[in-house]
């Protein structure tokens, strides 16, 4: 048997009421029925239901009225409205008034049940999106590092390892992949947690004054040295720096960096002294380092001191699993920022972003799904609302061998998350020659929910 739910449903038309409670207990659900919109909003105040099935045309309160007064009373309530006039304004103005779907009458009992299971699911996905943020937050003390797919939860396990070692991490990924993000998660779960975290942009240093940016100075020590001035190295004193792009950094100053790298001492511009500095060193490119040592312009002894243990970031063209769960924390950290209700994305402007080659990675995503709920005047972002050339559209589908595209499918948001369920299920199994445990392993999930949802789409039969 499905999830089951409470779910309030109206109709002045006793048949088809009378159809919907029947179809629906028959699916084990906890149903109530109304007559008209009074009642119903009874229902939803001492029943406090999951969901809200509501026709569109009643006499008295309309079903537009009564999706806004309950929504109202409960703003996490999920609405379907069924309506016998299967025109686009109606339905979009209900979406617009945040009904989660629609559907057309007449229709069979296995349409209306599919509507509700669609409805659950996506429930299930928000919750599950949730408790994986909660985790991240309890596991490595920053929840900004979002992704269920299998290369995020690689990267996510090798956090959890090193952050509690001492050891010296380089990270690598392109520009936009969150490596400052991932040196801020190791640096937060380790001994050091206490202490400070300084971020230095090793391609943002001006040349002849390395030394006394990251070293210090003494006063008088060059002309402008008017006071004594504690250089990088000394503020991240107990704690962590982070040398982000530093594969930037010219010869001279590499040579700079290895002897303290080796000697865990600096020296002050004009100083006299050698000062010991007990920090971590993380450091990040968007280059391969290696390749840099290759071509002459790393050094390759500095090379080995700061990878002594590598994490790659994959860039968002190679974990498009990924983009509806960032795409909702996206548009809720808007709506928190903005202290409104948070947007949501049609299944077109899905389709639109996953199309993209996202050369700007998950920042560009970011500064995308802002602008759209800045330019969009409704609840529901479509392609149109994008900022103006932030998106090719003439863009070939980046992994569509392995991904369906919501184009590919009818239906709403939901219907894309399932499809790209389904392939994502589907791939495990055949990578794990469909030996169940192994899958659910890979997966991340219990072998009884992937059995669940093996029978959800079709796919008990292909093992």
């Amino acid at each position: 048997m499905s999830e089951s739910a409470t779910i309030v449903v109206v109709d002045d038309e006793p048949l088809m009421l009378k159809f919907l409670v029947k179809s629906l207990r028959n699916e084990g659900h906890d149903v109530f029925a109304a007559t008209n919109g009074e009642e119903a909003l009874a229902l939803v105040d001492s029943h406090n239901p999951d969901a809200l099935i509501a026709d569109l045309k009643m006499p008295g309160m309309t079903g537009i009225e009564l999706l806004e007064k309950a929504k109202s009373r409960r703003a996490g309530l999920d609405v379907i409205v069924m309506t016998g006039f299967a025109t686009v304004d109606s339905a979009v103005e209900a979406m617009k008034k945040g009904a989660a779907d629609y559907i057309t009458k007449p229709f069979s009992p296995d349409a209306i049940k599919l509507a509700v299971a669609k409805l659950l699911a996506h429930r299930r996905v928000l919750r599950e999106n949730d408790a994986l943020k909660d985790q991240l937050a309890e596991r490595f003390g920053f929840d900004k590092l979002i992704g269920q797919s299998r290369k995020m939860q690689d990267v996510y396990r090798m956090v959890q390892t090193v952050a509690g070692a001492t050891v010296v991490v380089l990270i690598e990924g392109e520009s936009g992949t969150g490596k400052e993000l991932v040196a801020r998660a190791i640096h937060a779960n380790s001994a050091r947690s206490g202490g400070p975290f300084v971020a230095v942009n090793c391609s943002a240093l001006v040349q002849g004054l390395f030394e006394s940016e990251m070293f210090g100075h003494e006063r008088g020590a060059f002309t402008g040295a008017v006071q004594t001035r504690l250089g990088r190295f000394e503020l991240a004193n107990g704690g962590t720096i982070f040398l982000d792009e530093v594969s930037e950094l010219a010869q001279a100053a590499q040579v700079k960096l290895l002897r303290v790298l080796q000697e865990r001492q600096v020296e002050r511009v004009g100083g006299a002294r050698l000062r010991d500095v007990d920090v971590r060193v993380i450091s990040a490119s968007n280059r391969n380092v290696r390749k840099c040592v290759e071509s002459g312009s790393f050094r390759e002894d500095l090379y080995y001191r700061l990878n002594v243990v590598r994490i790659e970031l994959p860039p968002l063209r190679e974990r498009l699993d990924d983009l509806p769960i960032l795409v909702e924390h996206f548009l809720a950290s808007e709506a928190r920022r903005r202290g409104a209700t948070p947007k949501r994305l049609s299944s077109r402007a899905l389709e639109a972003l996953l199309r993209h080659s996202w050369p700007g990675n998950v920042r560009e995503l970011q500064n995308i799904i802002a602008g759209a709920v800045a330019l969009s005047p409704s609840a529901v972002i479509v392609p149109e609302h994008f900022p103006p050339g932030a998106l090719r559209p003439d863009a070939d589908p980046v992994g569509a061998d392995a991904l369906p595209l919501p184009g590919q499918i009818s239906g709403t948001l939901v219907d894309a998350l399932d499809a790209i369920e389904k392939r994502l299920i589907a791939r495990a199994l055949e990578r794990c020659h469909w030996v169940q445990v192994a899958a659910a392993k890979e997966l991340g999930i219990k072998r009884a929910t992937l059995q669940y949802k093996m029978a959800k789409y079709g796919l008990l039969g292909k093992a």
